[in-house]
């Protein structure tokens, strides 16, 4: 059977229009009807038991897809950085140019640091350009998660993201109408939560930026001293800058809004990069909305600073000029 389309929400930004689309059905019985860049499913860390993984059992019964044999040739392999792999392009008559399989840690059954880290995966794999995503509900797979109450997250984390500048064209997110005994599923507090999803983020408007500090920024907690001293040097040398570098409070949302608004109308932000830095999911999503910034904001300068030798860095910082730390390394930004 075909997925059913049950609603959906327009999304009007400042970088054109984008949708949040629910439907119901057996998500590998998809067509080319609702033909997507992106196919999103999770798993344990390379794990792709069909006898444990319900949804990878499916995929092979369904569409002829092995996700253990795509696991071994990789398109895009993020997963010491951000648990996740991309495939290699699927067939033409496929009904998804790639497959992204997000890898569960151990803290798996932490719904919202999971909803967060698939859109933190987004930035490198989207990597500034326009996808279309389906996905099934994401992080229903335990008992004891709310239905409604994830959609409402991954709605809010979606519309989000979109609003500041992640170029995700189409989130199609699919509710499972049987459970894995055939069982069927009543999806109706789930259909009435995404209808309120749709009445908040209609009535919502374009994000307008007003300049709040010249300079943001971003650290690890263990880096503080260094940023401090870094902070006091550009004071002196303008004593007209408003800085932000403020210590962070832990994030436990699905969509970091508090951390992320502190950005919104920078004219500069600056990540501190060390190996504390790649480690801190919170500075990395920091990082990430600094870049959708930039997709919609051209005058906000994103000035990776690296503080220390990082052998390998993540592939979307490496994309960034980094520079290395020098005592007048931000001169010519005052003098500006």
């Amino acid at each position: 059977m075909p997925l059913k389309k049950l609603d959906r929400i327009d999304l009007y930004t400042t970088h054109g229009f984008c949708q949040i689309e629910l439907l119901a059905g057996d998500i590998t019985c998809m067509t080319l009807t609702d033909k997507v860049d992106l196919f999103v499913l999770s798993t344990h860390p390379r794990t792709y038991s069909i006898r444990n993984e319900v949804l990878i059992k499916s995929m092979r019964k369904n569409m002829k897809v092995m996700v253990d044999e795509l696991s071994r040739d990789v398109e895009l392999d993020l997963r010491k950085n951000y648990d996740c792999w991309v495939s290699k392009p699927s067939p033409s008559n496929f009904p998804f140019n790639q497959i992204v399989c997000f890898e569960r840690q151990a803290d798996s059954k932490n719904v919202v640091r999971s909803i967060r880290n698939i859109f933190r995966g987004f930035t490198p794999i989207f990597d500034s350009k326009d996808r279309t995503v389906i996905t099934n509900l994401l992080g229903t797979w335990y008992q004891d998660f709310n239905r409604a109450e994830v959609l409402n997250m991954t709605v809010n984390a979606a519309c989000n993201w979109i609003k500041v500048g992640l170029p995700l064209r189409c989130f199609k997110i699919v509710l499972c109408e049987k459970d894995d005994r055939n069982n069927p599923i009543d999806n109706e507090d789930c259909i009435e939560e995404f209808l309120k999803l749709k009445e908040k983020w209609t009535a919502s408007k374009i994000l307008k930026f007003s300049t709040r500090y010249d300079v943001y920024i971003s650290y690890s907690q263990p880096d503080e001293k260094k940023v401090e001293v870094l902070a006091s040097n550009l004071l002196k040398a303008n004593k007209e800058l408003s800085i932000f570098y403020k210590p962070k409070t832990k994030i436990t949302k699905a969509w970091p809004d508090e951390a992320m608004l502190k950005i919104h109308g920078c004219k500069i932000f600056i990540p501190i990069i060390t190996s504390y830095f790649l480690k801190d999911k919170d500075c990395l999503d920091e990082f990430f909305t600094a870049i959708c910034y930039t997709n919609k904001i051209k005058d906000l300068k994103l000035m990776p600073l690296v503080m220390e030798t990082i052998q390998k860095l993540p592939p979307t910082i490496r994309n960034y000029p980094g520079t290395d730390c020098k005592y007048v390394i931000f001169l010519f930004i005052l003098s500006s």
